[in-house]
């Protein structure tokens, strides 16, 4: 294997190996782990981190994952835009793949969905992608929309919108033109946009799921009514301890460390998954357990969709003498470093972190180009915590 600096590999190369050098001390190392029918599998490795999994639809995708996006060491820098591929020749490539990584690959392969790309490079489609991942990749938050719902032609979109774009375009439809969420169909691209949560509690007012909403930091109670686009205003049904219900606590430009589990009014409940935006960049993305493990978690990106790049998939283990204390705060530390970092406007970094830092921190920790810059503040991430009762 030889090194080239990204932009000088070759049409015979096969590139199997990224090495960013932005955090010298504690770089960045992408490797290629195995190729399977839905593409290239890849671990995004770092010191004291937990390893990150994406799948890349084509060998083209590659240049667009190294060089559109950022990826966190643990001491909080960004790893971006610079670095050498690591290549062989393609005739002399041999697929090998050790027992280790078989066995991974045949797991992540069993959760494995694209996700809902980004429509148009113009639209603002984000929040629909973000939606649909953080409600509906759980297989537990879909069986409580298919409890309540009682609709087969919803219950059938939700199973296979994130693994098939035409069924995600007639969930949209559907969504609008039979419940009156999300954006208008007929609408131009450049018109879309919507918050996230705001309307699958619109679905979820339809569809009599019982759901507390909580604003964070001091977990207040809301309950006002919910009103779709036709302007007709639903009442969200409150939950009880015997039938299955959601809670939802929201974090405006606040920052508030989530439970993974949380009771409330008697009923407890399990954090599931999590909505993000950024106000800093205009866009959202949805992060969900697998299945309602928590510490196996998936986050997709309708842009990153759109260039070919799958969500990103990690496991935050608990060891075996470690305390719940020291796993939740670990589990909560990981969470500041774990989400790749958006590249716009000329190599701005858009922070995802739930930890809502100041806008400007990562680049002031990687860059040094901010003196002025101070964490002190929380930041412009909102992030919208979804839990189920264990019912």
């Amino acid at each position: 294997m030889k090194y080239v600096r990204f932009g000088q590999e070759l049409p015979i190369d096969k590139i199997v190996e990224i090495i960013y050098n932005t955090c010298k001390n504690n770089p960045i190392i992408c490797k290629l782990l195995a190729e399977t029918q839905n593409g290239q599998w890849w671990g995004v490795y770092a010191q004291d981190m937990p390893i990150r999994y994406v799948c890349l639809k084509t060998p083209k995708t590659i240049s667009k994952f190294a060089r559109k996006y950022g990826y966190m060491n643990s001491d909080n820098c960004v790893s971006y835009e610079k670095g050498l591929f690591g290549v062989v020749p393609m005739n002399k490539y041999i697929q090998r793949i050790s027992s280790h990584n078989r066995k991974i690959i045949k797991s992540l392969e069993k959760t494995y969905v694209p996700g809902i790309p980004q429509r148009l490079a113009n639209s603002g489609l984000c929040w629909y992608s973000a939606m649909c991942f953080c409600c509906f990749f759980c297989k537990q938050m879909r069986s409580i929309i298919k409890y309540y719902g009682k609709d087969d032609k919803l219950d059938s979109l939700i199973e296979n919108c994130l693994s098939n774009p035409k069924t995600a375009e007639t969930l949209r439809h559907y969504l609008f033109y039979k419940h009156r969420l999300g954006d208008n169909p007929e609408d131009p691209p450049e018109k879309d946009g919507q918050n996230a949560l705001s309307e699958f509690i619109i679905l979820c007012a339809k569809l009599g799921i019982p759901m507390y909403r909580l604003f964070a930091p001091n977990l207040s109670e809301f309950n006002i009514d919910v009103t779709d686009k036709e302007n007709d205003t639903s009442k969200i049904v409150l939950p009880n301890p015997f039938q299955p219900s959601l809670l939802v606590v929201r974090c405006f430009r606040t920052r508030w460390k989530p439970k993974l589990s949380l009771h409330y009014k008697g009923i407890k409940y399990k954090l599931a998954s999590v909505l993000i935006g950024s106000e800093f960049c205009g866009h959202q993305i949805g992060a969900s357990t697998c299945d309602l493990n928590i510490c196996k978690w998936a986050c997709a990106d309708a842009d990153a969709c759109r260039e070919g790049i799958s969500p990103m998939f990690w496991k935050i283990k608990k060891e075996k003498n470690e305390s719940l204390k020291a796993f939740k705060d670990k589990w909560w530390s990981v969470w500041s470093k774990i989400i790749p970092v958006t590249l716009f406007n000329s190599n701005s970094f858009c922070d995802f972190s739930p930890h809502n830092r100041s806008s400007c921190t990562l680049e002031h920790n990687t860059k040094k180009n901010k003196p002025g810059c101070s964490d002190f503040n929380a930041g412009v991430v909102n992030s919208d915590f979804l839990y189920i009762s264990d019912v």
